[in-house]
């Protein structure tokens, strides 16, 4: 077995010179004191490595073994893929499972048994929501750590177990029994059918994420052709089409590019020759781009027409890892060097970026300045009054409103951007006990960097519109963690199923956890959904102070029956 399967340490011997032995000192392998000789060959041998610098008696020194601080433990991979981190959740809700089957008669056992079975079980909802992000936007250098599973399972236990298994040796035993439980893993890892059933499972998420996608470009009425990206559109004026040159009638159907903005007649776009120029194709010998400023669309067709850039998604994946339960988590402000060295490896397909030791706070700085200095924000310039009319609705259509807007008018590239970073929110929502951070508070951070004017309003005006922003990213934020805590559910309904039975209708509920829910999916239960904008119950009918909207934290206020009004 290899080093780095095992995490043995290489034998390495201690590198020796004679020494003075200070007054007082010992023997690190004998224990008995030392004493300084005026004759070379008998003074003491001690060790040159700087991080060790142990002292022997010159005859203890054959016997003292070998060095072992001078090399750092190898970090122990668990899961490189989607394929094996699927694997681990069903390895784990199976020995789970096998292990709250067999009795205990003393009742302290059963309690540690009891919270350790909570404690798995939220770490299994981790693997699944890691999953669900890989499934959407796949990564090839992703790596799941022994160490990091270790750190979130104690969150896990600070999260769902009760004052009595808080204390130190109920919560070592709980660890223990997780630390054995992922050694077992890790020897199944070197059979043989193991990467076949990773493989299997990879191959289940990529035909329904395939399948989902095309379904997705059905119901939008989104085609791709000679470069352009055409969607369905009405106009209710009339336009001329750029194939056949003949007009367009008033609300007619018809197909529009969002690249270049050119309309076509729903039989006619397949008649034009002439290429898309709306995306600028990158030169392959051109200096790197730079992460921050870029246009969505420039990078995207860089990174070879990957979903989401690349960048940007190890980031969020890191935080979603290491970060989710931080207290605060985007409104604590991150240290000014640290955010100016990382700022300057970002630069575009930086295969050897490395961003696993940097602090959460860091990394969510990146992420507001990632969309802060867009030339364009992500809702667009152009979808900008028609977002804030969209929220002024009641509460029985805005919901319904703001995701047929989104579905349907927001170009691909933003789309897909857009709803990664909707289903990042709402994770750390929905982790609101633990880290502070609700829908509101995460929309009061988010909404002036995703949606803005081409010019800024008088100062009154503004004041009016930021209220209208908060309300609409709340909203979508909202909607997904509803979303989210369904699927989930789900999920964990067909656990019981035989695993070769339900692959691929886990594999599909797997991929719709990521995604943005589509209008027609609120039908049935868009008057269930909590409005967060409605004059008597809304944050922007709320007052708000400088400090609350500084922190993220809108004011709290009693109305007129004395009755308190929470903010969701």
């Amino acid at each position: 077995v290899s080093t780095q399967s095992t995490g043995a340490l290489p034998p390495l011997m201690h590198i020796f010179k004679s020494a003075t032995a200070p007054r007082g000192s010992v023997c690190n392998y004998c224990g008995k004191k030392l004493l300084s000789r005026i004759f070379l060959n008998l003074k003491p041998m001690q060790c040159q490595a700087e991080t060790c610098h142990k002292i022997f008696h010159r005859s203890c020194a054959t016997k003292s073994g070998r060095c072992m601080l001078i090399y750092e433990q190898p970090k122990r991979i668990l899961a490189h893929n989607l394929g094996e981190i699927m694997l681990l959740e069903q390895f784990i809700v199976q020995r789970t499972k096998e292990m709250s089957g067999q009795g205990e008669k003393v009742a302290h056992d059963k309690l540690i048994k009891r919270a350790f079975t909570s404690a798995t079980k939220e770490f299994t909802m981790h693997l699944i929501r890691t999953g669900a992000a890989l499934s959407s936007n796949p990564l090839s250098n992703f790596n799941l750590y022994h160490e990091e599973c270790t750190t979130i399972f104690e969150h896990c236990i600070t999260k769902v177990c009760s004052a009595d298994t808080k204390r130190p040796e109920t919560k070592q035993a709980i660890k223990a029994m997780f630390d054995s439980m992922l050694e077992n893993f890790m020897f199944c890892k070197l059979q043989t059918s193991f990467k076949e059933d990773a493989r299997r499972s990879i191959l289940a998420n990529n035909t329904v994420r395939e399948q989902l996608t095309i379904s997705r470009a059905t119901k939008a009425g989104r085609v791709e052709f000679s470069g352009h990206r055409l969607i369905d559109t009405v106009y209710s004026i009339q336009m001329s089409c750029n194939a056949c040159g003949e007009r367009i009638n008033t609300l007619d159907k018809c197909k529009f590019c969002q690249g270049c903005k050119a309309n076509f007649h729903m039989k006619c776009y397949k008649l034009s020759t002439a290429q898309c120029k709306g995306i600028p194709v990158s030169q392959p010998n051109s200096r790197p781009k730079p992460f921050f400023g870029t246009p969505i669309q420039e990078l995207v067709a860089s990174e070879g027409n990957c979903n989401i850039p690349r960048n940007l998604e190890k980031i969020m994946l890191v935080l979603e890892q290491n970060g989710l339960y931080t207290v605060g988590l985007y409104r604590v402000n991150a240290n000014q060097n640290q955010m100016k060295s990382l700022k300057n490896k970002l630069v575009v397909n930086n295969s050897d970026l490395s961003i696993d030791g940097s602090k959460p706070a860091v990394l969510a700085a990146m992420v507001k300045m990632f969309f802060r200095e867009l030339p364009e924000p992500i809702l667009t310039f152009g979808l900008y009054s028609e977002f804030l009319q969209t929220a002024k609705c009641d509460a029985s259509t805005r919901t319904r409103a703001l995701l047929e807007v989104i579905h349907n008018k927001l170009p691909k590239s933003n789309f897909l951007v857009f709803e990664r970073l909707v289903y990042h929110l709402a994770l750390i929502a929905k982790e609101e006990e633990t880290n502070k951070m609700n829908a509101g508070s995460l929309a009061v951070i988010f909404a002036p960097n995703l949606l803005r004017p081409l010019v800024e309003p008088p100062a009154m005006q503004a004041l009016n519109e930021i209220k209208l922003r908060t309300v609409v990213i709340q909203s979508v934020v909202e909607v997904m963690v509803k979303k989210f805590k369904e699927g989930l559910l789900a999920i964990n309904a067909i656990e019981n199923v035989p695993h070769d039975a339900t692959a691929e209708e886990k594999a599909k509920h797997l991929v719709e956890l990521a995604c943005m829910p589509s209008p027609d999916d609120l039908i049935s239960s868009a008057s269930n959904l909590t409005d967060v904008g409605d004059t008597d119950n809304s944050s922007a009918s709320q007052e708000w102070n400088g400090k609350s909207i500084a922190d993220g934290i809108p004011s709290r206020k009693r109305d007129t029956v004395g009755q308190r009004r929470t903010y969701k």
